[in-house]
């Protein structure tokens, strides 16, 4: 059996920690049920771009407090997803 070098390792867990457990926390991805033709995908990439759009938002917010209060505000909704 060959083993990795430990940076493939690292670089693998990097990723993981910065972009797949997030949309997992936040979007509950990995509970997703759409498995037909291009919907998970296309779904998928709709949420990586509407965690970039929060992550980018001026407020100092945590992305769960920045979500929470896009679903109630229609303003800062707007905010995220047109810019301030």
């Amino acid at each position: 059996m060959t083993r990795l070098p430990y940076g493939y390792i690292r670089k693998h867990w990097t990723i993981e920690n910065s972009q797949h457990w997030v949309l997992d926390v936040t979007f509950k991805e990995d509970d997703c049920k759409i498995y037909a033709d291009d919907g998970a995908k296309n779904l998928a990439t709709i949420k990586r771009k509407v965690l970039n759009l929060i992550k980018n938002h001026s407020s100092k917010d945590s992305v769960a407090d920045k979500i929470q209060r896009a679903c109630w505000d229609a303003k800062f909704r707007a905010e995220i997803l047109f810019g301030e």
